[in-house]
């Protein structure tokens, strides 16, 4: 599913545990899909388990953990970064869409009330339908 490699290049690899089923399956991502949501596409994307519809994503793609301090404080320490199954970089670059498709909204958040409006989100639907239908 991912890797995290740290800056001393120790491999630390996800691996899933269930067989990959066969349900059809489209993922939307945009310019705000950050991290764990990267992760899941970029995972879905490199499988081929999904294809992957939007807009290139935000590109947070490193570990970071936070060390308190005595007086109260903190530091946070990135200490890994995560790569993609096929050791894609995914920090400063994020996932690219298999299917690129301009965000129209006016604030980029999809609009359940009027998702027939929602260009991404209609590309996405034709492309799972698309697939359903083989």
């Amino acid at each position: 599913i991912v890797s995290t490699v740290d800056k001393k290049g120790k491999e630390i690899v996800e691996k899933s545990d269930k067989e990959m089923d066969k349900t059809p399956m489209t993922v939307l991502i945009n310019e705000n899909s950050a991290s764990a949501s990267e992760i899941l596409a970029g995972a879905f994307k490199d499988r081929k388990r999904a294809k992957i519809v939007g807009k290139t994503s935000f590109g947070k793609g490193i570990v970071q953990k936070l060390f308190p301090l005595d007086d109260g404080s903190g530091v946070k320490i990135t200490i890994s970064e995560y790569f993609t199954p096929n050791k894609t970089k995914i920090h400063k670059i994020g996932v690219k869409p298999d299917i690129e498709v301009e965000d129209k909204s006016e604030n980029g958040a999809l609009d359940i009330e009027n998702l027939d409006k929602d260009t991404q989100f209609n590309k996405a639907l034709d492309t799972l339908l698309e697939e359903i239908k083989g």
